[in-house]
């Protein structure tokens, strides 16, 4: 035996005496951690053979190690976000949208396109985004679409990914966790019409890769609920929506991998209430606001494929969810004075530039 095994025995088994009681909890679920294990004695025969069995499986571990790659560090809270800082009742889709560090909550010195009636969907991890509306430079005002890429110190580049026909205001967007596309709906008004004009509502995805679209529902206003909420689910092929309809909220789940992809009435309302709502990433669930009473929000996550609630979480405050960290497993979303991020019941704020009475943020990652 080596010196570096008789050194490693001699701390293991001075240590393995007792197991201390303040082990971290499991953070794997946001609901409740586990309760604290109670410190334990092991037998001695216990501690020499676990003792063994690690300086046996030493070896074994390193080369290990070395032979496969270790993944890439991804950041908990996304690095950057694009926020717009609005007046409470304006319309929040004039914009204009900025660059945000989440570090500082200063602003990045780089310029987006100026898009009026704009709307903006985060990829998750804080460097991609797709930004659509009415392009007010060009001489035809038409609604564009553009993908913007962000480097490390947070400048954007954009590219110009399609235009529509005319001039058409896009409701809601989400994009999906993949980046490759991106689901959004408008309204569209019929010109061609021989005795009146029609006010259509469509829904569609755009594949980036492929540069082409997909019509996943039309239908006239009166049989297409307004989508004031959609987000794309981490299992890459189910788009939850929030859809305002006879002066309630629907939440419901669309599953994109079915022969008859766009049937919206195939879809599972999933629960009455709605608003703005957030896919969990690597999982076909997604938490939306329940209810809200004064000086709290309830949040409810609920699984697109059963409809089932798995659990509830409470936020002492006002609390509007926008995504999930990279993880999966932490809660970010907008406040009454910024933004902040949800560990369980834990409310951490995240900076953001300072806002004055009447203010609030408007953001996406």
């Amino acid at each position: 035996m080596n010196t570096i095994e008789e050194r490693l025995r001699e701390t293991l088994t001075a240590r393995a005496a007792i197991v201390p009681d303040h082990l971290p909890p499991d953070l794997s679920d946001l609901s409740l951690p586990e309760p604290p294990r109670r410190g334990r004695r092991l037998a001695p025969v216990a501690v020499a053979a676990m003792i063994a069995a690690l300086i046996a499986g030493i070896a074994v571990v390193v080369q290990q190690r070395m032979a496969d790659p270790q993944p890439a560090s991804i950041p908990a809270t996304p690095p950057f976000y694009v926020g717009s800082v609005v007046t409470d009742y304006a319309d929040v889709s004039y914009g204009p949208w900025e660059v945000y560090a989440t570090a500082t909550g200063a602003r990045v010195a780089t310029t987006l396109p100026q898009l009026s009636h704009a709307r903006v969907a985060g990829v998750g991890d804080g460097r991609t985004f797709f930004l659509a509306g009415r392009n007010t430079d060009a001489r035809h005002k038409r609604t564009t679409f553009y993908r913007i890429t962000l480097n490390d110190r947070g400048q954007a580049s954009a590219d110009k990914i399609m235009a529509l026909p005319s001039w058409e205001p896009i409701e809601s967007m989400a994009a999906a966790p993949d980046g490759r596309s991106f689901a959004f709906s408008m309204k569209s008004t019929q010109v061609d019409c021989a005795r009146a004009c029609a006010s259509w509502r469509e829904l569609r995805v755009w594949d980036v890769v492929r540069s082409r679209a997909s019509a996943l529902y039309t239908a006239p206003v009166d049989k297409f609920p307004p989508v004031v909420g959609m987000s794309w689910l981490g299992d890459g092929h189910t788009l939850a929506l929030s859809l305002y309809e006879r002066t309630t909220l629907q939440a419901r789940a669309l599953d994109l991998s079915k022969e008859r992809t766009g049937d919206l009435r195939s879809s599972r309302v999933v629960t009455q209430s709605g608003g703005s709502l957030a896919g969990r990433r690597g999982a076909a669930a997604f938490v939306v606001v329940t209810s809200r009473t004064e000086g709290r929000t309830l949040l409810g996550e609920f699984s697109a494929k059963t409809g089932k609630r798995l659990r509830e979480l409470t936020v002492g405050g006002w609390f509007d969810p926008i995504g999930y960290d990279a993880k999966g497993k932490a809660l970010l979303g907008a406040t009454r004075t910024g933004l902040a991020r949800l560990d369980g019941s834990r409310l951490t704020p995240i900076r953001t530039p300072p806002l004055k009475a009447g203010q609030r943020l408007v953001a996406a990652w």
